[in-house]
């Protein structure tokens, strides 16, 4: 369920790219269920192309859904739904958490943690830096994955104009002091209700718990997000910020649960906020 997701690594430009398409190729993307495989073999230049940032903009993009963003960052090669859809594996991640920064109250200087980070730690700075385009008030901007199964990472800078966006990685647990400075929390595609992952999030959840944080949670779909829910209830009761609901900068790309194949899923695809937890 989760090598979906696992795209646009730290490789060089041109692996990359083959990275990104080769991996959305192997997947029916949205909900129309398109073939990326035939579509990147007959369209090979536009698959590339399409992964491809605009320049820096001046003016913050239409954050109402990804169709709108492309649009106001004039971005190319976007026509074709399928190729929206491998723009959206890399995308998701950042753009979920741009949808999202007010309601999280993250001002000009932020500190953002993910914890239990695993593809999207993985996805290429530049991919990130989406956020000092779709961020008006970004400033300064900190981006900190933590988890036991990242490569670490040192601190990357990313500046455009006078805004600078950060990222770094840690390979370990997440304890509570890695939370004492943070602004908000971010949990993309946990897992926490799972029964195969529910034991291995008990320390981190405590963690989150004890920073008093917002939270920002994402599930491969509507029942793994209730079940995420139902999960995290057990520590205190739920306080929403943004209720559960699907997504708009959810991946296009759907795949099928290998536990279950009437179980379709996709990164990112829905969404909730907590007050805290």
């Amino acid at each position: 369920m989760r090598r979906a997701t696992a795209l646009l690594r730290r490789t060089p430009p041109r692996r990359r790219q083959s990275s990104l398409v080769n991996a959305g190729l192997s997947c029916a993307a949205g909900p129309d269920g398109h073939q990326l495989r035939k579509w990147a073999s007959e369209h090979a230049d536009n698959a590339r192309d399409v992964l491809k940032p605009p320049p820096h903009g001046t003016r913050a993009p239409d954050l109402s859904g990804l169709d709108e963003y492309l649009r106001a960052r004039k971005w190319a090669k976007t026509t074709a739904p399928e190729a929206r859809a491998l723009l959206s594996q890399a995308l998701t991640y950042p753009l979920t958490l741009a949808a999202h920064a007010e309601v999280l109250k993250l001002g000009a200087d932020a500190s953002i943690v993910i914890v239990g980070a695993r593809a999207e730690a993985a996805l290429n700075t530049a991919w990130w830096a989406e956020l000092l385009e779709a961020c008006p008030a970004v400033h300064d901007w900190t981006l900190t994955f933590v988890g036991p199964k990242l490569r670490p990472a040192r601190p990357t800078p990313v500046q455009r104009s006078t805004k600078t966006l950060t990222v770094k990685a840690e390979r370990r647990y997440v304890v509570a002091a890695d939370l004492d400075q943070a602004d908000a929390v971010v949990l993309f595609n946990p897992g926490v209700g799972h029964p195969n992952l529910r034991e291995g999030w008990v320390s981190a959840l405590e963690a989150v718990k004890a920073s008093g944080h917002p939270l920002l949670c994402t599930g491969h779909s509507e029942m793994d997000s209730q079940r995420d829910l139902a999960a995290l209830e057990a520590y205190a009761p739920l306080q929403f910020l943004v209720p559960p609901s699907q997504n708009p900068f959810r991946s296009r790309v759907v795949i099928a649960d290998p536990a279950d194949a009437a179980h379709m899923t996709a990164a990112n695809s829905h969404a909730f906020v907590l007050k805290r937890l």
